[in-house]
């Protein structure tokens, strides 16, 4: 899987990990907020150059900042992939 394909099932699973977060399940929602901190974590381990610490901490407290993170990086990698046009 190169990178675009990988941001992308990335960002399949934030939002579907989120979707779990509006239900009533209070466990469910436990469960996704742990899922998505190793999802946060995952992401900057892997584009710490292109997300700051401030960034970072940021999608920890909300996690639709995160989406637009993932969304960032994947136009960055477009970008390079059709020649940084």
């Amino acid at each position: 899987m190169n990178k675009l394909e990988s941001l992308a099932f990335n960002r399949i699973c934030a939002c579907f990990t989120l979707s779990s977060l509006a239900g009533s399940d209070t466990a469910a929602a436990v469960v996704a907020l742990a899922e998505l901190d190793d999802m946060i974590d995952d992401f900057y381990s892997e584009y710490k150059e292109l997300v700051s610490p401030e960034e970072y901490e940021e999608a920890k407290k909300n996690p639709e900042s995160f989406i637009a993170l993932i969304d960032r990086a994947h136009r960055h990698y477009a970008k390079l992939e059709s020649g940084g046009e």
